[in-house]
């Protein structure tokens, strides 16, 4: 009998579902589907001894079990508690970069605002009654990434090197929204990249909505970073 592509596979079987959970992270961050199924654990606290499996599509078992190397092998070398804000009792905690060293890190995200296309014309042309939408925007999103440590609880604050947010026509009734991070720190700047574009985003449609309530802030994602122990991603 031929087994189906999308037939759910067992990848690896981990002790609690803190453990997995950050297993699946790993694998979601190399572009491969993966979920948390329990047989004994459901709801309980991280640490708790029990059966919790993580499940991968068929078609991508050669990948995962690469994929799952790797990230052994990266907890040889640095404590898998790095990657969770939870300590072993499951309170939370500001993780500790104190012996991390410094690096240059750059992080690139992006996301898309949708709208009517008399709606993208008028902020192309500076049109709005409210002003230049798409430098107050600009604004926004470069003060957001420097709140981050702020809006986020258990991130770092960040000395950032620089911030840039690039807007671009995507289509008849898009504007594509992208924010370049830098910063030389322990830590990397994915969240202010984030950050940064859902803030100026938001501020897009808040400065449109008397125009266009049916304004839509899609795909919102980390597109690329660099630096750190952890390597060069780029969304594929």
């Amino acid at each position: 009998m031929k087994t189906s592509s999308n037939h759910p596979v067992t990848l690896t079987t981990a002790s609690n579902e803190m453990e997995a959970a950050m297993i699946v992270a790993a694998l979601e961050a190399r572009d491969i589907q993966a979920r948390i199924t329990d047989e004994f654990t459901a709801g309980l606290l991280p640490g708790t001894l029990g059966s919790v499996h993580v499940v991968i599509r068929q078609e991508d078992v050669d990948r995962a079990r690469k994929a799952l190397g790797d990230i052994e092998h990266l907890s040889d070398d640095e404590d898998l508690t790095e990657l969770t804000h939870f300590d072993e009792q499951g309170a939370s905690h500001m993780v500790d970069i104190g012996a991390k060293p410094i690096s240059h890190r750059v992080a690139r995200a992006s996301g898309l605002v949708r709208m009517q296309p008399a709606t993208r014309h008028l902020i192309m042309d500076r049109q709005l009654a409210k002003g230049d939408v798409l430098e107050v925007a600009r604004l926004a999103g470069i003060m957001a990434a420097k709140r981050t440590g702020d809006l986020i609880p258990l991130c770092h604050p960040l000395p950032l090197d620089t911030v840039q947010i690039i807007f671009k026509e995507v289509g008849d009734d898009g504007l594509r929204i992208e924010a370049i991070v830098e910063v030389t720190a322990k830590t990397g700047v994915e969240m202010e990249a984030l950050t940064a574009v859902s803030v100026a985003a938001l501020t897009v449609y808040d400065m449109c909505k008397s125009v266009d309530r049916g304004m839509r802030i899609e795909q919102i994602q980390l597109e690329e970073k660099s630096g750190g122990r952890s390597g060069h991603f780029v969304r594929s």
